[in-house]
């Protein structure tokens, strides 16, 4: 797989070292990967890297019936727990139908084990990209392939689909999150700003 040629910037505290000394972390900065159609040999070494777990216990579905997302929700809480659960439903349920957000979980042995949100944009400075709104792996079963996975499933998805980017938000304290999406190709070109309303 071709990875992007963008190049990440410098580490926060080189550019403080340089003398930024009014800098103030932001809540997330924007990570992006950029997709180029891979060709048959591509296609093969990312099949061959995702069958080292057993296929016959791995499913990835997407979730649009009301039992579906349900059992999506206590995985996703864990990355989202200022959601109440109880309203969990009634908000994918209006994201989706207002936004086109899609859910997509991936089953171990009929369990969630790792669940993704995610839109199709289109912006003038990158055309048509895949966002990815939550990408989260069960607390208790990281580290064993589910977050690799799920996330090689949105990038060929993506490309299906006609996107040449995948992008998504992460939470700058999120440190071990980030050094997977680092291992993972996606970089840091721009930083993500928010104001209170």
């Amino acid at each position: 797989m071709t990875l992007s040629r963008i190049t990440a910037l410098p580490p926060i505290e080189s550019r403080v070292r340089a003398g930024v000394t009014s800098f103030q972390p932001l809540d997330c900065v924007l990570v992006e990967f950029a997709l180029e159609r891979p060709d048959v040999r591509e296609s093969a070494t990312l099949q061959s890297k995702a069958g080292t777990m057993p296929s016959q216990t791995i499913t990835i579905a997407v979730a649009s019936s009301n039992e579906q997302i349900l059992a999506t929700r206590d995985v996703m809480l864990q990355l989202r727990p200022s959601l109440p659960s109880q309203e969990y439903l009634p908000t994918v349920r209006r994201m989706m139908q207002a936004d086109g957000y899609r859910l997509v979980a991936l089953y171990e042995k009929g369990a969630v084990r790792a669940v993704a949100g995610f839109r199709y944009m289109e912006m003038l400075y990158c055309g048509k990209v895949l966002y990815v709104d939550d990408l989260n792996t069960d607390e208790a079963y990281r580290s064993r392939g589910f977050g690799k996975t799920l996330l090689d499933w949105l990038k060929t998805e993506a490309r299906a689909n006609g996107c040449t980017q995948l992008h998504l938000d992460s939470g700058v304290q999120r440190e071990r999150t980030h050094r997977f999406y680092f291992r993972e190709g996606l970089t840091i070109p721009a930083y993500h700003f928010r104001c209170a309303l």
